[in-house]
């Protein structure tokens, strides 16, 4: 498991609130000069972890507790919970990808039995008859 420098940052600024009372997204991402939405990813990451335990709550002055990770395991419901978060991260990650991939992929080319792509088939130019596109309702 790897920190990036961001995520190092927000832990250890998270760790001055353990047994501290309570805190915000916001208020950590001021402190920081960082995106509030780069902060909770970061604080999502952290919990997936298992490097300590943050509870929210929802709105724009939503409080936010920070508890240390117990030894015995029995908070093990909130890492599951930021595991599955991250999942549907990624997943729709993927369908951003796929759908970008359909839109803009490349057209195939029959050569010798094998399906293959050519970057040459987006530079050839398409001459279109003037009935063409009164056939297509251009003109």
């Amino acid at each position: 498991m790897w920190l990036t420098r961001v995520q190092l940052d927000i832990y250890q600024m998270a760790l001055t609130f353990v047994d501290n009372g309570t805190t915000s997204i916001r208020a950590i991402a001021k402190a920081l000069d960082k995106s509030p939405s780069t902060v909770s990813r970061a604080i999502v990451k952290l919990v997936a972890f298992g490097l300590l335990i943050a509870v929210k709550s929802l709105g724009r002055y939503a409080a936010m507790l920070i508890l240390r990770v117990p030894t015995d395991g029995t908070l093990g419901r909130y890492r599951k919970a930021a595991k599955a978060k991250m999942q549907a991260w990624k997943m729709a990650a993927e369908r951003r990808v796929s759908r970008l991939s359909f839109n803009v992929a490349p057209r195939g080319i029959m050569e010798e039995g094998l399906l293959t792509t050519s970057t040459s088939s987006y530079r050839r130019n398409i001459e279109f008859t003037p009935d063409d596109l009164r056939e297509a309702g251009i003109i």
